[in-house]
């Protein structure tokens, strides 16, 4: 009876051993080391409705791994609408980001977000490599009224936020970075 109990004992601390050898030689993922990279006017003018400053955002991989990548640019908002807007200025016409010509790198806009595109990858941002600036300029939305404009300006509002998550190419979940 005894010998049976030593018996089971030793066989359950054997499989929580090669359990713990199973995942500790299972390859792990290490973090995503997105870097993010600004680019802005020197001194942000007061703009008017509908007016564009260059300004724009895009990312590196420096992680070991690819990945797919999607951001969320997040403007104040007053009177219901956003009061900036990022995009490009091509031959002076305003262009929302994530629109416009696809080439073999690009940005396409769904569901709210931006998603980095890559025609000749899939879409996996590979190690060490750049994308595309998100957006290049940063307008005044042109529907705001002269009050709204002035409470944004009096808040101090006038910038953007950009929220980016990584997803592996094994199609994980997203993660925050």
């Amino acid at each position: 009876m005894r010998a049976r109990r030593i018996a089971s004992a030793l066989a359950l601390a054997a499989a929580a051993g090669l359990w713990g050898l199973v995942f500790l030689l299972e390859p792990q993922r290490e973090e995503w080391r997105i870097a993010a990279f600004y680019t802005a006017a020197e001194a942000a003018p007061a703009l008017s409705p509908g007016e564009a400053v260059p300004g724009g955002v895009y990312f590196r991989n420096q992680s070991r791994d690819g990945c797919r990548l999607r951001i969320k640019i997040c403007a104040p908002e007053l009177e219901g609408l956003p009061a900036l807007e990022a995009g490009h200025l091509r031959e002076g016409v305003f262009l929302p980001a994530g629109s416009g010509e696809r080439e073999t790198e690009y940005w396409s806009a769904q569901d709210g977000f931006l998603y980095y595109c890559n025609r000749k990858t899939g879409g996996i941002l590979l190690p060490g490599r750049t994308t595309p600036a998100a957006y290049t300029a940063v307008r005044l939305n042109p529907s705001l009224s002269a009050e709204g404009i002035d409470t944004l300006r009096q808040l101090g509002a006038e910038q953007l936020y950009v929220v980016a998550q990584a997803q592996g190419e094994e199609e994980e979940e997203w993660v925050n970075l």
